[in-house]
């Protein structure tokens, strides 16, 4: 055994531990989806008796539309944070206006203040605009908070790029227009990836503001409607377990075909401030 390998070994014990606290609650999550209540407390930590399929077909039929109504409404705010941020970190990196850098410095003050203490003042605004319980009271609100990270990463990121492509880009007669879509954004894919997975986890996984805004269950979010199941006494505790595993499936779509990029943005210097 080499040197090397032996230094590399506490490294390699630390990653396994990591491995094993991030995938045995999740192994543990599905096992215990195919079982009853009666075999939960009686057999938690062994394999099923009997591998319960029908409480996947029930956590469909449940959760389908309340999926749906997430992916619908997460991937159009995340769209929308995309095409804002991107806009927004081009213009703050390559133009000069009045008090650039003072507007820059209170965006980026904005990541700092709790999202609990708008919550109130957002709630009042959005009533008053008569946009409860419509995806409206969804995907602006999302899309006004959610880009703010991302003009933070864009801004970054497209400092990096040299001026001579922007300068011969104008040369040939390229408008600002066609400057942004055929080098801001050609460019900046790694970072339209790590924007994009991030958000779409965090608006996903949100619970408070759907909560909050929307009352009718036809459009209600997987989020909230799952923990309302999982509080239904009458529920199988397998079928609760079910619903969570078949909610998963989208972010794990997600990570499957974007992690390659989202790992990209962070080491090509993405997050440099």
């Amino acid at each position: 055994m080499t040197a090397q390998v032996k230094r590399e070994i506490p490294s390699y014990i630390c990653l396994a531990i990591l491995l094993v606290i991030t995938f045995v609650p999740l192994v543990g999550m599905v096992l215990l989806s195919f079982k009853t209540n009666a075999e939960i407390h009686t057999n938690f930590w062994g394999l099923p008796r009997d591998w319960n399929w029908h409480h996947y077909t029930l956590a469909i039929s449940r959760s389908y539309i309340y999926i749906m109504n997430s992916i619908v409404v997460c991937t159009a705010a995340t769209a929308g944070i995309l095409l804002l941020s991107s806009l927004s970190g081009y213009v703050f990196a390559r133009h000069e206006f009045p008090f650039k850098n003072t507007i820059f410095m209170a965006l980026i003050a904005l990541l700092m203040l709790p999202a609990v203490l708008t919550l109130v003042p957002l709630f009042l605004l959005v009533r008053d605009l008569g946009l409860l319980n419509t995806r409206w009271a969804l995907l602006l609100p999302y899309m006004a908070g959610g880009q703010i990270f991302g003009i933070f990463l864009f801004r970054a990121f497209v400092a990096e790029i040299p001026r001579d492509l922007f300068d011969a880009a104008r040369l040939d007669g390229a408008n600002e227009i066609q400057v942004y879509s055929n080098i801001v954004i050609p460019l900046s894919l790694p970072v339209l990836a790590t924007v994009a997975i991030t958000s779409m986890f965090g608006l996903y996984n949100d619970f408070i503001w759907p909560l909050v805004v929307i009352n009718d269950p036809a459009k209600q979010m997987f989020s909230v409607a799952v923990t309302e199941l999982a509080n239904d006494a009458t529920v199988d505790m397998g079928v609760t377990l079910a619903t969570y595993t078949v909610g998963c499936i989208p972010l794990l779509i997600l990570i499957a075909f974007g992690m390659k990029y989202f790992v990209r943005g962070v080491t090509s210097g993405a997050l440099k401030a």
